[in-house]
């Protein structure tokens, strides 16, 4: 399944149980970027883990969340 950004991932993943992993990017061009996937999956899906990417390192780097170089 594929949601074309942050806002619309609600949508797609209404009545969608089994789903157990996510990826996406960190950085978007749109208002929410995948920190904000990430704080709404915690909140509404907690089972579900995720994977967040980015070629931008440093500026998708967050105290929050642990990440791998």
């Amino acid at each position: 399944m594929e949601a074309c950004d942050v806002a619309s991932a609600p949508d797609v993943l209404k009545d969608k149980s089994g789903i157990c992993l996510i990826f996406t990017d960190m950085n978007m061009l749109a208002k929410l970027d995948g920190a904000d996937l990430v704080r709404f999956l915690q909140r509404h899906y907690q089972n579900t883990r995720v994977i967040l990417m980015s070629g931008n390192i440093k500026k998708s780097c967050s105290a929050e969340m642990p990440f791998l170089k």
